[in-house]
């Protein structure tokens, strides 16, 4: 645990110019609502600022409220693999704990994958399992088991322990084999294993609770540049509960990222976790190399980056709604932004930054080569895939604006034949690319892997042949949990 923690500025989120910031920033990017939020540790208590803006929705106006639940969306993750490791804790499980170990029924695509998939794996998205395998299996308790039910119908990318291919489906898993070896409901777990030890309220796992909350409502953007109207779904299935379906406000979500930052010790005086398993899930796990200048691979649940000192973070981003929490151990403190439009990024990327440079931090943007040579984005001309996520990277036809551009599609919009937005590709030098995309650079990669050529976008896609002629079926939610890679 820290001892001499960085102190914020006495006026940071905090101050009329700071509330002003923020509503001009949510009103410039069409953002209906937000929380953007602060802790800072102050010895055995905690220093917590939370400010907002806008509505929790178009539809009915009502303001956002310190009180008013948004969804974490992936942030979720960390919270589950929080609950693995204390069963690791109790000795119920391991790391190396295989799925076959603890779900002796479940089977995927390859023969004896499941006997060598470990919760390691799955925790640090490497599993190999297909990441979007989406499927409704109802709102009742028993959704869990049927999606792990259906794990045969998913497709596998890798084999296990290949390449980082960001995977929801693998934290589904994780979820059944926490119930099965904590012996209750993943949802009455978290209830009882975290959120009754943070001392917190105001948050939910079950989309039938949200009744009896202050709800954000997610918002998408509107046709022909009209502004973001809201969704007329509010959660996605229960199944996916454990990869991305926790909601709550920036003050629940800063005390579990206290938590974290004094390795394991809740604010109330209870812990969640032993200082050892704090600390062993943020260290690195799985890597990236050369495929991303601003993320250096996977901890344990918890994406890791270097902005001048180690950081680790998660975002998310459900229908509608996107989320990110950033922790700088190093420093004592978090932030956590989260709205209710699906363009959020651009306005994280942009609070983000201002935190950042309070505390004399840089946000890393994707890196650019000025000397890579752009006839490089040529080779990546085709189609990539998973089952669930298409890029068609394609020469531009409009000749006065040349080059190639990249499209990319998710299984509704595959499914119907819809157009897709075109991004203007770019070499970055290396193997890497870049296109805008929310007003951000997002940044791919070419990965070559067992033999196979892959396009690493957060998942791994890999190049369709001419001959190949891949299922394009996938009965599923209305949306991934994740749009960004992380």
């Amino acid at each position: 645990m820290i001892d001499h923690p960085r102190a914020l500025r006495k006026d940071t989120l905090a101050s009329p110019e700071w509330q002003r910031r923020i509503d001009d920033l949510a009103t410039s990017l069409d953002i209906p609502g937000a929380q953007v939020g602060v802790v800072a540790l102050n010895g055995n208590d905690a220093d917590i600022r939370v400010l907002t803006t806008g509505v929790a929705s178009r539809g009915h106006g009502t303001p956002v409220t310190a009180r008013t639940l948004f969804h974490f969306g992936s942030i979720t993750k960390v919270w589950t693999t929080t609950l693995l490791m204390q069963l690791v804790e109790e000795g119920a499980i391991t790391l190396n704990t295989t799925i076959a170990e603890v779900l002796p029924e479940a089977r995927t695509d390859r023969e004896g994958a499941t006997a060598e998939i470990t919760v390691r794996h799955l925790l640090s998205h490497t599993s190999g399992i297909e990441g979007d395998f989406f499927r409704i299996t109802g709102e009742n308790d028993d959704a869990l088991g049927l999606y792990m039910q259906q794990m045969p119908q998913s497709q596998s990318v890798t084999d296990p322990g290949g390449p980082i291919s960001y995977c929801n489906f693998g934290f589904s898993i994780a979820g059944a084999i926490a119930a099965e070896r904590g012996g209750a409901l993943w949802d009455d777990l978290i209830a009882a294993r975290i959120v009754a030890r943070l001392g917190i309220t105001d948050m939910l796992t079950r989309s039938t609770d949200a009744g009896l909350f202050e709800t954000a409502v997610g918002h998408a953007p509107g046709a022909d540049g009209q502004p973001a109207a809201p969704v007329p779904t509010w959660q996605l299935p229960r199944s996916l509960g454990p990869a991305g379906l926790i909601a709550g406000t920036a003050d629940t979500l800063l005390k579990f990222a206290a938590a974290h930052l004094r390795d394991g010790l809740a604010l109330s005086g209870e812990r969640i976790l032993s200082a050892e398993s704090a600390i062993a899930m943020r260290q690195p796990q799985s890597h990236l190399g050369d495929a991303s200048t601003t993320l250096l691979g996977w901890g344990l649940g918890w994406t890791l980056a270097d902005w001048g000192t180690p950081v680790v973070l998660h975002t998310g981003s459900t229908i509608g709604q996107t989320s990110s929490l950033v922790l700088l151990p190093e420093f004592g403190i978090a932030f956590c932004t989260l709205t209710n439009a699906a363009t959020g990024p651009a306005f994280i990327a942009k609070v983000e930054t201002l935190l950042a440079n309070e505390l004399g931090l840089t946000r890393p943007l994707p890196r650019e080569d000025p000397h890579a040579c752009q006839d490089a984005v040529r080779s990546l001309i085709g189609k990539w895939r998973t089952p669930w996520l298409l890029a068609e990277i394609t020469e531009n036809p409009d000749a006065a604006e040349g080059g190639v551009v990249v499209s990319l599609r998710e299984g509704p919009a595959i499914e119907a034949n819809a157009p897709a937005q075109q991004y203007k590709l770019q070499a970055a030098g290396g193997n890497r690319f870049l296109f805008e995309r929310f007003g951000l650079p997002a940044e791919i990669a070419r990965v070559d892997h067992d033999g196979r050529e892959f396009l690493w976008a957060g998942r791994l896609l890999e190049r369709v042949h001419e001959s190949a002629h891949p299922d394009t079926s996938n009965p599923a939610a209305n949306a991934s949990t994740e749009q960004e890679p992380a």
